[in-house]
């Protein structure tokens, strides 16, 4: 697990600082190296997330991790907020070697508290994924800090 230092609705900045912990994880020979939920944009956007000009500089620093990730033999996932047609998700991209392996949208929402994602974002509820990289198989979950699920989590289809 990598935490960069992040920048609130400055994708630019937060890439630039998600590949320098890739790099370095990649240095010290880890495998997977993970990133906290919207890590590109940044968790406290709000209605920020709306904005057309901080979903596409997100979509622009995936770009710049999957191109800075072309010759590192590591994997990584990153959050970052995507549009699907009118629907807004908070997804972790898996990326290895300059390639996107895998989108997954979080599925389980928190509305309590200080948390009111599904006022921001759309339930990936029907989505799942599986992402081959090398011989080993990824499932992802997005999940809040401090979730705590009692039995394991499994990409649909996938056990």
């Amino acid at each position: 697990m990598a935490v960069p230092g992040v920048r609130v609705a400055d994708p630019s900045y937060n890439a630039a600082q998600t590949v320098a912990l890739i790099r370095q994880a990649a240095e010290r020979k880890a495998a997977v190296v993970l990133f906290p939920e919207l890590g590109l944009s940044a968790y406290s956007c709000e209605d920020v997330f709306h904005q057309r000009a901080l979903l596409d500089a997100s979509l622009e620093a995936l770009r710049a991790v999957l191109a800075a990730s072309a010759h590192l033999s590591i994997a990584a996932v990153v959050g970052l907020p995507l549009q699907v047609g009118h629907r807004l998700y908070n997804c972790a991209a898996v990326v290895h070697r300059g390639r996107l392996l895998g989108v997954v949208p979080k599925i389980f929402l928190p509305n309590y508290r200080e948390f009111y994602e599904a006022r921001q974002f759309t339930s990936g509820e029907t989505a799942s994924c599986a992402c081959s990289c090398r011989a080993h198989r990824l499932a992802c979950a997005v999940v809040p800090a401090g979730y705590r699920r009692r039995e394991p989590v499994h990409a649909r289809g996938h056990r």
